[in-house]
């Protein structure tokens, strides 16, 4: 029984970044499909704690019950090494990601992050829970696709029920980047330039990438919308130009 709780043990790591204190566990071997190709990640969960969390079996347990979803991320490839890993940080979108709309480009954006990485051969998704809707939370989200159905763009719907355009903040992202990267340069999929500068600001190296899908009829106008409002989207992606 020892030799179990002692591989647990190992895997709970307890780490400060800029004053605040994060727990996370892992390296556990996650094969991925990625277009029917199994690849090998380690996988990572973390969150942030209080200052007297213990970095215990029975206190991981205790928050997972309480709390159920957390922020995780993949790592594929030699961490060891100087090249710039290529990074994503996506947040959780669950009709995107699990459901496959075809009203936002987050599923797509998804899946091909994982393909650049891999076809990169070293990079890291960071998964960022509690930031559905650009942190609107799901049923917030639910009234803005009403009125996206309405004709209102993605960020109208936003502040018509009195929410901001994007709430979302990067400093946990930052985190676990600055961890598992060694506050290393990286390499940030993106085409939101807010990302860009959040996670610059936490004193971390990094260039952006292109990171524009194909867009559909179901989501040009919310891709032009993100254009529109600063996004660097390569508009010559989308549709109907």
């Amino acid at each position: 029984m020892n030799k179990f709780v002692d591989e647990l043990q190992s895997m709970i790591h307890h780490f400060t970044f800029q004053d605040k204190h994060y727990l996370l566990v892992g390296p556990v071997n996650l094969p991925i499909s990625i277009q029917h190709e199994e690849v090998p990640f380690k996988w990572y969960a973390f969150a942030p704690v209080e200052r007297d969390t213990k970095p215990t079996i029975e206190s991981i347990v205790q928050m997972s019950t309480a709390q159920q979803t957390f922020s995780s991320c993949l790592l594929f490839g030699d961490f060891e090494n100087e090249r710039p890993p290529l990074v994503r940080i996506h947040s959780v979108c669950q009709t995107g990601d699990v459901f496959g709309s075809l009203k936002c480009d987050c599923g797509p954006q998804l899946a091909l992050s994982l393909k650049k990485i891999t076809d990169y051969g070293k990079g890291m998704l960071v998964y960022m829970a509690n930031q559905e809707g650009r942190s609107i939370g799901l049923m917030a989200k639910a009234l803005t696709y009403k009125l996206q159905e309405m004709q209102l763009d993605t960020f109208e719907a936003n502040r018509l029920i009195g929410c901001g355009d994007d709430d979302r903040h990067y400093e946990e992202a930052a985190a676990v980047l600055h961890y598992l990267n060694k506050g290393k340069p990286l390499h940030l999929l993106t085409n939101n330039p807010d990302k860009v500068d959040s996670i610059a600001a936490y004193g971390l190296p990094v260039l952006r990438f292109d990171h524009t899908v194909e867009a559909s009829l179901y989501n040009e106008a919310y891709l032009k919308a993100k254009a529109a409002s600063g996004h660097m989207v390569d508009e010559k992606k989308l549709i109907n130009q």
